[in-house]
């Protein structure tokens, strides 16, 4: 593997084919993988013939940034037992630090395929769900003031939401979720697309770009380090200082702000579920108490 091989890898296999992110970039790990079991046979070879010293050889190392990332992969010479009771010898240690991430036609993609199952978006165990726990019920049920919001809501509008992600730019809906609310029931939700929307009271429409620079922030701190059987290292990291919660903060307002409501007089409220949503259901109780304490920064048109 070299510079020209990452090259094609990304900016040609990968970036022409963003619905099949997943498995193409399954490629880089079974290329690294297949490097480590190279290293291991030559090392076992050695250590048959008794030899303690590697043959001649070239080391690999190279970095390659691409807009989906970046990739670096590099040997090194050690000395070490590949098994527990076997001899030193010196073997080639393959080592891949990563940070790769999709492009936001797979998220499109991604989001659209759980919108067109009726999944949410996380893990397995929540993708199915669209009423709240026993426990999320019982608190918001003891938060008077979410429950007089509730009854105001029903009284001026219906119980009828729907939240809508969408790209202001072409128009194109990524992902859409009905929503009813009510005081039996609290909060039902389900993802949905919008043909399939069996009653509407309230739609808010959100700029799902803002939603995918979130994302992306969130993830750029994170880094992947693939390490050799016989020399083991942590395989998940962080960059240092890389992620702000501030920044994150300032995001998601920014992306809070950027809903328009039809009827618009029922913008606050919508926002205010939509929040509720993303806190309760989601699982974003970070920002809890900024998010209440602080206005979305309005989007200027």
């Amino acid at each position: 593997m070299n510079d020209k091989f990452a090259y094609w890898f990304f900016e040609k296999y990968v970036a022409n084919s963003a619905q099949n992110w997943e498995n193409h970039i399954q490629g880089i790990y079974d290329l690294y993988w297949r490097d480590v079991e190279i290293s291991r046979q030559i090392a076992e070879r050695s250590e048959c013939l008794k030899k303690n010293t590697l043959p001649e050889h070239e080391l690999i190392n190279f970095k390659y940034d691409t807009d989906y990332g970046s990739i670096e992969f590099w040997e090194e010479v050690k000395t070490t037992r590949i098994y527990e009771n076997s001899t030193e010898v010196q073997i080639i240690s393959p080592y891949m630090k990563k940070w790769l991430f999709p492009s936001r036609d797979f998220f499109k993609a991604k989001m659209k395929e759980l919108m067109e199952t009726h999944r949410l978006p996380g893990p397995e165990e929540q993708e199915n769900r669209n009423t709240l726990t026993d426990e999320e019920k019982r608190r918001l049920l003891e938060d008077n003031d979410f429950m007089e919001k509730i009854r105001d809501f029903n009284e001026e509008y219906g119980e009828n939401l729907v939240i809508q992600l969408k790209d202001f730019e072409t128009g194109e809906v990524v992902f859409n979720i009905y929503m009813r609310i009510n005081e039996k029931e609290i909060m039902y939700f389900e993802s949905m697309p919008p043909s399939e929307i069996p009653a509407e009271d309230v739609k808010i429409e959100f700029d799902a770009n803002k939603l995918f620079d979130i994302i992306e922030y969130e993830e750029s701190g994170r880094i992947e380090l693939e390490s050799p059987p016989w020399d083991k290292q942590p395989r998940v990291g962080t960059i240092k200082n890389i992620k702000d919660g501030v920044q994150m903060f300032y995001m998601f307002t920014r992306f809070m702000g950027s809903g328009q409501a039809n009827p618009e007089s029922a913008e606050d409220d919508a926002k205010f579920f939509v929040r509720n949503f993303f806190t309760v259901v989601m699982g974003d109780e970070e920002n809890r108490e900024d998010q209440e304490n602080f206005p979305e920064e309005k989007e200027q048109s």
